[in-house]
Formats: C-alpha cells, structure tokens, sequence
C-alpha cells in the first residue's frame, strides 16, 4: 500500500510498490542500489544492468571501470596500450611486432610493417629503408637505412671490394696496381 509497515523492515530503505526498496544516491559507497550486480539509472535496488564486478563498478547508473579504463565485453582494459583492444573494443594490432601505443597500433620506431611483420627497417638488407628495398650489391649492409659497403670498401662490378687493399682495384674500382 506504499505505506511504512513495521519501522525494521524497511530500516535506511525507502517504501514502495508494497515493499522496501534500497534507494541510494549515484556514487554512494556500500549502498545496495550502487553495487555492481545491481546498477541502473535510478540508483534504485531492483534489478538492473550487471556490470561485471568487481572489475567495473557502478557510477551514476552506468558501469564504469576505475582510474578512466573502457569497459570492453565486461572487463575493464587499458586501450590505449592494450594490443587486444587498441582505441577501442575489439580492435586488434595484427602485424606480428606491433604494439597499441596512445590507442594506435604501430611498430617500434625504426620499424615499418612488412608483409605481415614490423621489420627493422634501418639494419635488415632485405628491407632497407623500406619494404622490399633489397641492398643489391654482394657484401654491401644496411646502415641507417641505407645500402652501403662497410669502411674501406667500395662497390666496384657488383661486389663490394676492399679498395685499401685490393691490387686490382687500388684506390678505386678498376685501378690496376702495375707490374709486380
């Protein structure tokens, strides 16, 4: 009938639709009506959306997750770090390497994502620079990116040559030391 029956069975709790109802101010700690398992809008006991405790809690009606977390299939996730969930649910770094870094899926700086794989694109003679960029002349490395014949050496007929030491090509390519 909406009135107080007994003053114990309805003790911190309001009378209504015939019976006690937990009322409870949005944010209230320890109140029923603000636990996890019975969140909704109008902080009242009945039965609400559960949120998925206790790594959501329950905040002016809605689930939310502590410390500014996106609720994501019931849990509470990091995305702007998490590789399952970067920038938002359900979204997935997929190049082997990557990493969620500020909510976007990259990879290591020096890295570029290379058929599938972040590849470090600064030392790898296969991918020099950038994908597929192939350091073509034999012995020559990729330093920084860029295809090079190590100290001394120099690129002379497709092979890279010791140019300090080399009879045939002294100094230079094709520079021919004469007679003995």
């Amino acid at each position: 009938d909406g009135t107080w029956g007994s003053p114990a069975a309805c003790t911190g709790q309001a009378c209504g639709d015939g019976g006690c109802v937990g009322v409870c101010a949005p944010g209230a700690i320890g109140c029923i009506g603000n636990t996890p398992e019975t969140c909704n809008a109008d902080g009242e006991w009945d039965a609400g959306t559960s949120c998925a405790a206790p790594t959501t809690e329950c905040n002016a009606g809605a689930c939310v997750c502590p410390n500014g977390g996106t609720v994501c299939a019931g849990a509470c996730v990091d995305s702007t770090s998490d590789p399952q969930n970067c920038g938002s649910c359900g979204v997935k770094c997929s190049v082997t390497g990557e990493s969620c870094k500020a909510g976007v899926c990259a990879c290591a700086t020096g890295s570029m994502a290379c058929n599938g794989a972040c590849l470090d694109v600064q030392s790898d003679p296969k991918n020099c620079g950038g994908c597929g960029v192939t350091c073509s002349v034999t012995g020559e490395v990729c330093d920084a990116g860029v295809c090079a014949c190590t100290t001394g050496a120099m690129a002379c007929n497709g092979a890279c040559i010791d140019v300090q030491s080399d009879p045939k090509n002294c100094g230079g390519c094709g520079v021919a030391c004469g007679g003995t």
